[in-house]
Parts: structure tokens; C-alpha cells; sequence
């Protein structure tokens, strides 16, 4: 199987942490590969070291995608029904709030107005679960996860996906 990457290609690589991972990572980081973090459930939050270069480790490829961005654009640009001229622009308005660099790559300042729009979705977002409680919750939980995993297995919510929805567990 091939696959085609281009100079924007954000990858991710599962399993970085073992010695093919790292070894096909330090390869790909040395081809000019942009290699945006990789996967262990073991070692999430750390580093790993590929040719002096440090790159994030991550529970899931759901972590890696919220954390760095790395939906594909072809994913984003279709659910929000733009064409090639509107993501431009609004690449444009990132790139001149400083967000991200002109190669796409997401800055240290868009990386942390994004941590901020990411705290006060949770802080938003949590009032309704707190108000039910956890025993509620659980219920709530049980009720709606045969329905979450029929609407996975259907295939009616693309993964990855625009939002990082992981799928059901």
C-alpha cells in the first residue's frame, strides 16, 4: 500500500516508543517528514527522541489529533463546506494572529489559544454532568452506549473526524 504525503502532512506515528517506531520515525524525521507526535498508553506525556528531536507521546491517536491538530484538511475543509479559496483565507488569519507558521505548522502562541479555547469548552461543557452527579452520569453512560456503538460500527461518524470524537469504548 502507498501513501502519498505532502510538504503539510502532519503524521503520527503508533507505537513510537518501540524500537521500530523509533527507528522508522528517526527515518522519516530525516526525509523531512512532519512528524506531529506518536502513541503509547504506557508513556503518554512523555518525549521521545528522534535524530535530537522531541516529540510528544500520546495515549491515543484520538490524544495526538486533539492535541496537535492533525486532522487531515481534506476532513476539515469538507465539514465545514469550504473550497480551497476560503481555507486560504482563514489560513491567513492565522498565520497574521501569529497561530500558525506559514507552513502550517501551529506556533506556541496558537498552541496556547487553543489550550485556552479547549479549558473553557471543558469548564463549559462540565456544568450538566455535574449537576447529575456521577451515579447519574454512569446510568446516563450505560443507557447511551449500545446507541454510540451502533452509530460507530454504522460509520455515520467518520475517525478520525473533525471534532476528535474518538470512537466508543
Amino acid at each position: 500500500m502507498a501513501i502519498f504525503l505532502t510538504g503539510q502532512s502532519r503524521v503520527m506515528i503508533q507505537g513510537i516508543t518501540g524500537s521500530e517506531g523509533r527507528r522508522h520515525g528517526a527515518r522519516m524525521l530525516a526525509a523531512g517528514t512532519r512528524i506531529v507526535g506518536g502513541t503509547n498508553p504506557r508513556k503518554a506525556g512523555q518525549t521521545v527522541e528522534l535524530n535530537g528531536t522531541d516529540v510528544p507521546v500520546f495515549g491515543t491517536v484520538a490524544d495526538t489529533m486533539a492535541a496537535t491538530g492533525a486532522v487531515p484538511r481534506e476532513l476539515l475543509q469538507a465539514a465545514r463546506g469550504w473550497d480551497d479559496d476560503a481555507w486560504d483565507a482563514s489560513a491567513g488569519t492565522l498565520i497574521e494572529r501569529g497561530w500558525i507558521d506559514e507552513d502550517g505548522t501551529q506556533t506556541t502562541s496558537g498552541a496556547a489559544a487553543r489550550q485556552e479555547v479547549e479549558d473553557l469548552t471543558d469548564l463549559l461543557a462540565a456544568e450538566p454532568w455535574e449537576r447529575l452527579g456521577a451515579d447519574d452520569t454512569e446510568a446516563l453512560r450505560a443507557v447511551l452506549t449500545p446507541l454510540a456503538s451502533a452509530i460507530a460500527a454504522s460509520g455515520s461518524v467518520p475517525v478520525p473526524n473533525p471534532i476528535g470524537l474518538p470512537l466508543p469504548r
